[in-house]
């Protein structure tokens, strides 16, 4: 990203540009150090993220024309995989922690979720689950730097900065692992693209499956399900309450 970099009055201004995401547009900031800020632009105005930006970062920011090639490229990248390795950011004014909360944020596989405790585990801090928390409501760079792959270890989705609605929208939009740990019952596992969630989920239905819809599933058939992608299971779950399922994720244990 070398030469993004503009100054006024002798100081660093860092471009803001436009960019389709995966649930809308986005505002990017960005600089010669990296993306140093993010934001969704149907939830905020140009005018306000740049007033957040330099509340936030203590710089004048201007709007950019275009993004440069290469950045647009590797962001296009990131949402097209997953992989973010070829991003870098610029976390400048953060502390030691919520940097090495966000780091373990993209060391997150694509398609793989964590839960708040696991983060906690990662950077050697296990009962640092509340800061963890704390920190990821932080997050300047959301999407990029993907705190939305972080969920509860019930397997709720948690807090998002910007609302559950949209941190669903994205789990879903970039594919990521919404596999669920153990319940009394066996296995949770949400069901994110299936016809019959909007009759299921009426008040008259045998059983009302409230957003995001959910359903249980005993171990066995998880692990066969992961195993051969069973077609019989999935009838065999429809079979049992939960509505036809034209389309399940595989799920994982998360012990």
């Amino acid at each position: 990203m070398s030469g993004t970099e503009e100054e006024v009055d002798g100081k660093p201004v860092d471009q803001i540009a436009k960019i389709a995401g995966p649930v809308g547009g986005l505002w990017v900031a960005y600089n010669d150090h990296g993306i140093s800020g993010a934001s969704f632009a149907n939830l905020t105005t140009f005018a306000r993220f740049r007033e957040e930006h330099h509340d936030r970062s203590g710089r004048p920011s201007a709007r950019a024309d275009a993004m440069p090639d290469d950045l647009f490229d590797a962001i296009e990248h990131s949402f097209n995989t997953g992989d973010r390795s070829s991003l870098t950011f610029d976390l400048r004014g953060a502390t030691p922690f919520q940097q090495s909360v966000w780091e373990a944020c993209l060391a997150i596989p694509a398609g793989e979720t964590r839960t708040y405790a696991d983060l906690a585990k990662s950077i050697h801090r296990p009962n640092a689950v509340r800061a963890v928390g704390t920190a990821l409501g932080a997050n300047p760079i959301p999407v990029l730097i993907p705190c939305h792959r972080v969920l509860r270890s019930d397997g709720s989705l948690g807090g998002y900065a910007f609302g559950l609605p949209i941190k669903e929208r994205l789990l879903a939009a970039t594919g990521d692992d919404t596999s669920y740990g153990p319940s009394i019952s066996g296995m949770t596992m949400r069901v994110l693209d299936c016809p019959w969630t909007q009759e299921w989920a009426k008040p008259e239905a045998p059983q009302v499956l409230p957003p995001p819809y959910q359903m249980l599933l005993s171990a066995d058939y998880i692990q066969a399900a992961n195993d051969h992608r069973r077609e019989d299971l999935i009838t065999e779950a429809a079979g049992q309450g939960v509505g036809f399922v034209t389309s399940m994720k595989p799920a994982r244990q998360i012990l």
